[in-house]
């Protein structure tokens, strides 16, 4: 038994050697800053892409602005948070379907 778990031991040992070094340096182009679909506490710290911060049962997290035909919201939570969805591409406009509905259309005019 004792042999089994010195070899175990070394396997381990062996495969962390091997695998620790690639690891290294493989996130230097990361930039830590603002998020993508990450957890957000305003609109202000997405990225272009991810533009609104939504607030969720799961958490705040940002996402992209609703196109057309996307539901959308033009009510903030307050603090560059945004309620469920968020609000429309320029120059879309978010439309009332009703029963609390509400869609992105093309500006009418």
């Amino acid at each position: 038994m004792r042999n089994l778990d010195v070899g175990l031991l070394t396997v381990a040992v062996l495969f962390a050697l091997h695998t620790v070094p690639r690891c290294f340096g493989m996130d230097d182009d990361i930039d830590w800053g603002g998020t993508s679909g990450n957890e957000c506490d305003h609109s202000q710290q997405c990225y272009e892409g991810y533009e609104c911060c939504v607030s969720s049962s799961d958490g705040n997290r940002c996402k992209p602005l609703a196109q057309i035909g996307q539901r959308c919201s033009e009510e903030g939570a307050g603090g560059g948070v945004y309620k469920g969805d968020c609000p429309c591409v320029k120059p879309h406009t978010c439309g009332d379907k009703g029963e609390g509905i509400k869609i992105c259309e093309a500006p009418k005019g």
